[in-house]
Protein backbone atom coordinates (compact mmCIF):
# COMPACT_ATOMS: atom_id res chain seq x y z
CA UNK A 1 0.00 0.00 0.00
CA UNK A 2 2.75 2.65 0.84
CA UNK A 3 4.34 1.95 -2.59
CA UNK A 4 1.08 2.32 -4.22
CA UNK A 5 0.58 5.78 -2.27
CA UNK A 6 4.45 6.93 -3.70
CA UNK A 7 3.78 5.84 -7.07
CA UNK A 8 0.79 8.00 -6.63
CA UNK A 9 2.24 11.04 -5.34
CA UNK A 10 5.42 10.80 -7.85
CA UNK A 11 2.93 10.81 -10.73
CA UNK A 12 0.97 13.71 -9.00
CA UNK A 13 4.19 15.84 -8.67
CA UNK A 14 5.60 14.67 -12.45
CA UNK A 15 1.66 15.90 -13.37
CA UNK A 16 2.52 19.14 -11.63
CA UNK A 17 5.38 20.02 -13.26
CA UNK A 18 5.09 18.81 -16.44
CA UNK A 19 1.62 21.41 -16.35
CA UNK A 20 3.49 24.46 -15.20
CA UNK A 21 6.69 23.54 -18.08
CA UNK A 22 4.20 23.22 -20.88
CA UNK A 23 4.18 26.73 -21.38
CA UNK A 24 0.62 27.41 -22.65
CA UNK A 25 -0.10 31.06 -22.81
CA UNK A 26 -3.67 31.79 -21.75
CA UNK A 27 -3.85 34.43 -24.88
CA UNK A 28 -4.17 37.94 -25.66
CA UNK A 29 -5.58 40.13 -22.70
CA UNK A 30 -7.56 42.80 -24.07
CA UNK A 31 -6.92 46.58 -22.86
CA UNK A 32 -8.79 46.05 -20.06
CA UNK A 33 -7.18 43.10 -18.89
CA UNK A 34 -9.40 40.20 -19.49
CA UNK A 35 -9.11 37.74 -21.75
CA UNK A 36 -9.75 38.48 -26.12
CA UNK A 37 -12.59 36.84 -27.24
CA UNK A 38 -13.44 32.66 -27.41
CA UNK A 39 -10.31 32.71 -24.45
CA UNK A 40 -12.68 32.77 -21.62
CA UNK A 41 -12.79 28.94 -20.69
CA UNK A 42 -10.85 28.39 -17.51
CA UNK A 43 -7.65 25.78 -18.58
CA UNK A 44 -7.26 22.80 -15.96
CA UNK A 45 -3.53 23.51 -14.64
CA UNK A 46 -2.95 19.85 -14.14
CA UNK A 47 -4.21 18.76 -17.56
CA UNK A 48 -1.57 18.58 -20.17
CA UNK A 49 -2.79 20.41 -23.88
CA UNK A 50 -1.66 17.48 -25.84
CA UNK A 51 -1.07 13.77 -24.79
CA UNK A 52 1.68 12.37 -23.90
CA UNK A 53 3.06 8.69 -22.85
CA UNK A 54 6.03 8.42 -20.21
CA UNK A 55 8.19 5.43 -20.32
CA UNK A 56 8.27 3.14 -17.05
CA UNK A 57 9.00 0.26 -15.11
CA UNK A 58 6.81 -1.14 -12.44
CA UNK A 59 7.15 -3.51 -9.43
CA UNK A 60 3.87 -5.58 -8.88
CA UNK A 61 3.45 -7.89 -5.92
CA UNK A 62 3.55 -11.35 -6.83
CA UNK A 63 0.23 -13.00 -7.29
CA UNK A 64 -1.45 -10.11 -7.26
CA UNK A 65 -5.22 -9.92 -9.26
CA UNK A 66 -6.58 -7.20 -10.94
CA UNK A 67 -10.27 -6.53 -11.73
CA UNK A 68 -11.19 -8.30 -15.08
CA UNK A 69 -10.25 -6.33 -18.24
CA UNK A 70 -7.25 -4.44 -15.98
CA UNK A 71 -3.65 -4.97 -16.98
CA UNK A 72 -0.63 -3.55 -15.32
CA UNK A 73 -0.54 -0.94 -18.17
CA UNK A 74 -4.36 -0.54 -18.40
CA UNK A 75 -6.35 -0.17 -15.00
CA UNK A 76 -8.21 2.81 -13.16
CA UNK A 77 -5.19 4.38 -11.72
CA UNK A 78 -3.86 4.70 -15.25
CA UNK A 79 -7.11 5.78 -16.73
CA UNK A 80 -7.77 8.44 -13.92
CA UNK A 81 -4.05 9.88 -14.44
CA UNK A 82 -5.26 10.03 -18.07
CA UNK A 83 -8.51 11.79 -17.85
CA UNK A 84 -6.66 14.35 -15.33
CA UNK A 85 -3.38 15.18 -16.76
CA UNK A 86 -3.40 13.84 -19.95
CA UNK A 87 -0.49 11.27 -19.72
CA UNK A 88 -0.31 7.98 -20.08
CA UNK A 89 2.03 5.27 -19.27
CA UNK A 90 3.94 3.27 -21.77
CA UNK A 91 5.19 -0.16 -19.65
CA UNK A 92 8.29 -0.76 -20.54
CA UNK A 93 8.25 -4.14 -18.14
CA UNK A 94 7.01 -5.01 -14.94
CA UNK A 95 8.03 -7.56 -12.48
CA UNK A 96 7.92 -8.60 -8.91
CA UNK A 97 10.33 -8.81 -5.98
CA UNK A 98 13.89 -10.18 -6.43
CA UNK A 99 12.93 -10.59 -10.65
CA UNK A 100 12.31 -6.46 -10.27
CA UNK A 101 15.40 -5.51 -8.52
CA UNK A 102 17.48 -7.67 -10.87
CA UNK A 103 15.80 -6.12 -13.63
CA UNK A 104 16.09 -2.73 -12.51
CA UNK A 105 19.69 -3.23 -11.39
CA UNK A 106 20.82 -4.24 -15.63
CA UNK A 107 18.73 -1.71 -17.11
CA UNK A 108 20.16 1.39 -14.61
CA UNK A 109 23.86 -0.13 -15.76
CA UNK A 110 23.04 -0.48 -19.52
CA UNK A 111 21.63 2.74 -19.19
CA UNK A 112 18.67 1.62 -20.64
CA UNK A 113 16.54 3.55 -18.13
CA UNK A 114 13.00 4.74 -19.05
CA UNK A 115 11.47 8.76 -18.61
CA UNK A 116 10.25 7.79 -15.28
CA UNK A 117 11.31 5.73 -12.51
CA UNK A 118 11.19 5.36 -8.76
CA UNK A 119 14.53 4.12 -7.33
CA UNK A 120 16.11 3.74 -3.97
CA UNK A 121 19.00 5.82 -2.70
CA UNK A 122 22.04 3.78 -3.63
CA UNK A 123 20.34 3.67 -7.36
CA UNK A 124 19.55 7.11 -7.47
CA UNK A 125 23.02 7.89 -6.29
CA UNK A 126 24.12 5.29 -8.72
CA UNK A 127 22.70 7.49 -11.74
CA UNK A 128 23.78 10.55 -10.63
CA UNK A 129 27.69 9.50 -10.64
CA UNK A 130 27.33 8.65 -14.08
CA UNK A 131 25.37 11.71 -14.90
CA UNK A 132 22.15 10.05 -15.81
CA UNK A 133 19.78 11.54 -12.87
Amino acid sequence: MLRKRKAIISLAVIAVLLSACSGKDAGPANEDGGQAAGQNEKADPFKLSTPIEVTTFKSVSPGAKSPEGDTAENNQYTRYIKDKTNISFKLLWYASGPDYTQKLNLAVASNDIPDMLLVDEATFLNLAGRGAA
